[in-house]
Formats: structure tokens, sequence, C-alpha cells
């Protein structure tokens, strides 16, 4: 083989291992079906994390339809992709001097059913580079009647501004990063408190490269760091606070593709990060806990299958192993009493999911047989949800 054919051949190969085919682009459903995490390969569902893909996928609409796995403590992209939504992709001009554009749409957050969201996507080829620039916007508000520090009125604005870039290096080389920067306006109004906040101080930084190490495998290394730091209303201490938390994942995959048919995934991932939170305010509650602190490590490990078994039908399952270390304490500074607690749990969620396709419309259906695992900044322990399982539907059309 000579050198102009091996390139044609790597940069075919990097192509359809990273982008796959159309049949294999499905949304939340596909990531639910492979172990609920897409740094390590890629979909659809990635634009709303690693903005500069949105260029790869123009011209859809797709429709999320699935149990809820948003949570308040969740404020960065890619989050929140369960739960119910859809958007549309469309390029705007025949060459893509304009670029593509995107519109999403989401409702039944976490904290209210008449809490919603929508984003805004734009998308750009420069040569070998791309470019994503957006912002995802939510608003929440609750009047609470008859609580210990009497009648509550919340308000919550998250407005998060995103840019992503990738880049080609060269035959079987890419490189992406993105980051993300959240204006978070807080309030809390009752009869023994006042909460007022408004800053820009939780953000989000990460990267990965697709290395073809060789004709039928890419590996894909990621960093990803998360910070928030924002006033909140706090459940934990039972009033407002100050949150400051962190968030380090470190990790490898190898999308490994035996024939055209078959994808096999497999990843590992180190997560360390601490949650700490700071009474800010006299309420009764207050009086009880006025300081949390938290630090967890995780290690995750996944192994996924996804495989065309006729030429309209993807099967697709996957199995996680997921350890989490974790110890918190609540203190109270007046009175000294201290609260500590240490949990060493570990989860094995299994997954499975499959597509059918008509044309250029699909339905991709997920099961998890597990809540959401924690993914770190949550407070609840290892999971981040209730109940047994998990499920999301994806219905998606190209045009």
């Amino acid at each position: 083989m000579n050198a102009h054919s091996r390139r044609r051949t790597i940069a075919l190969s990097l192509a359809v291992m990273t982008l796959a085919t159309t049949a294999s682009l499905a949304g939340t459903a596909r990531v639910l079906a492979l172990g609920d995490d897409d740094r390590f390969f890629v979909d659809p569902a990635n634009v709303q994390r690693w903005y500069a893909n949105l260029t790869d996928h123009p011209d859809l609409v797709f429709l999320e339809l699935g149990d809820l796995a948003h949570h308040q403590d969740q404020a960065l992209s890619g989050r929140h992709l369960l739960g119910h939504g859809g958007g549309v992709h469309a390029q705007l001009d025949a060459d893509g001097a304009w670029g593509t554009a995107a519109v999403f749409l989401e409702d039944r957050l976490a904290r209210d059913p008449a809490d919603g969201a929508f984003g805004l996507l734009w998308g750009r080829r420069f040569g070998r580079w791309q470019l994503g620039l957006g912002g995802r916007f939510t608003t929440y508000g609750q009047s609470r009647a008859g609580t210990e520090v009497g009648d509550r009125i919340d308000s919550e604005y998250v407005h998060q501004y995103n840019l992503g870039l990738a880049r080609r290096l060269g035959d079987g080389l890419r490189v992406e990063v993105a980051g993300e920067l959240a204006n978070t306006i807080s309030s809390s109004s009752g009869s023994l408190f006042n909460l007022s906040d408004d800053r820009w101080q939780t953000f989000g930084l990460r990267a990965r490269a697709f290395v073809e190490a060789s004709q039928l495998v890419t590996v894909v290394p990621m960093v990803d760091y998360a910070r928030i730091l924002r006033a909140v209303q706090s459940e934990v201490l039972h009033g407002p606070a100050e949150r400051d938390g962190h968030l380090m994942s470190l990790g490898v995959g190898a999308n490994v593709r035996p024939d055209q048919d078959t994808l096999v995934l497999v990843s590992g991932e180190y997560r360390v990060g601490d949650d700490d939170l700071r009474g800010g305010g006299p309420g009764l509650a207050s009086l009880t806990w006025q300081r949390s602190e938290r630090t967890f490590y995780q290690l995750r490990g996944r192994v996924a299958v996804e495989r065309s078994v006729l030429p309209w039908l993807t099967m697709r399952m996957a199995v996680q192993y997921v350890r989490l270390h974790e110890e918190t304490s609540r203190s109270n500074d007046a009175s000294g009493a201290v609260e500590r607690r240490a949990l060493e749990a570990v989860a094995t969620p299994l997954a499975f999911g499959l597509s059918a396709r008509r044309g250029t419309m699909s339905v991709d259906l997920a099961y998890n047989d597990t809540a959401p695992v924690n993914a770190g900044l949550q407070s609840e322990g290892l999971f981040s949800a209730d109940g047994p399982g998990l499920a999301a539907a994806t219905l998606r059309w190209s045009f």
C-alpha cells in the first residue's frame, strides 16, 4: 500500500470510528444504552457538551423522552441530557459558509415540573478548525408556604455561555476543547432571612483527543474539570449557604471496530472532588448546622457493545463498574456539634437498548437497571435519583 492510499485508509477509518454512521447516531437513548457517558465517543448528544461537534451533525430534528435525571446541583452542560426536550440542527446554507445553527428546548427540570431551559448553538468550519458558540438559559421560581422559616419565595436563574474548538492535526488525530462560564442568580426571601446573589464563578473546562492507534482502534484520552461557586438554598444545612464544589475527571477510552457493523467501547476513569457548604444566614435551621464538608473519589469502568443485527435494527448493551469513597461531616460552630459519615460503595449498572430505522427516521430505546450513578457533585451519595431504573427514548429525523 503506497503512502497516499494509506493516508486515505486512515482518514476513512477515523471518520467511521469517531463519527460512526447515520444509523448509529441517536442521542440520549444511545448514550444511556452505552453506559451513560458520552465523552469517549461521538453522538449528536455530544454537541451539548463538545460544542464544536455541531458542524458534524447538521440537518436533523430530535425529540427526547425519558425519566428525569436532572439535578439542581448540575448547572453545567452535558449533565442534563435525560428528561423531556427536543431540538433542531440546521445548516444555514448549501456550502456551510454561514455555518450550522441549533436550538434546544427542555422542560420538567429537577426543581419543579414548570421549570424549563432553552439553548442556542452555532458552529462553523474554518479549514481544519471547527468552532462552536452557544448558551443555555434556565429559570426557576417557586413559592412555599408554612416552612420552618415562614413563607418563602425562591428563584434561580442560570445563564451559561459555551465555547468549543476542534482541530485535525494530521492524519489520524483530532483534538477537542470545550468550556462554559455560568452566571448564577439566586434569591430566597423568608421571614428570618433574605438571600440575594449574582455571580460569574461557576465554570467548566475539558479536553479530549481521538488518536488512531490502528485501523481498528481509536484511543480517546480525556480530562474534565468543573467548579461551582455560588449561593444556594441548601437542603443539607436547611438554610441559605455558600457552595464551593470542585470535580476533576481523568480517563481514557478505546473505540474498537472489528467490522463495519460492530463497535466495542471500553473506558476507565478516575474522579476526585470536594463539595463544601457554609451557612449564610441566621435562620432557625442554621443554628443546627452551619458547615458541611465533603470529599470523594470514584473509580469508573465501562464495557459496551453496539451491533447492527439487521439493516434496520441495532442492538446495544453495557456494563459499568463504579466504586465510590466519600467522607462527609456537618458541624455547628456555636454548639460544637459534629456529625460525620463515611461511605464506601460499589455499583454495577447494566444497560441495554435498541434502534429501529426506516429511511431517515429512527427510534431509539434504552433502559438502565440502576438509578443514575452520582456524577460526584450531587449530595445524595452513590445514586442521583430514586427508583430502580432509568429509561429513555429518542426520536430522530434527518433532512
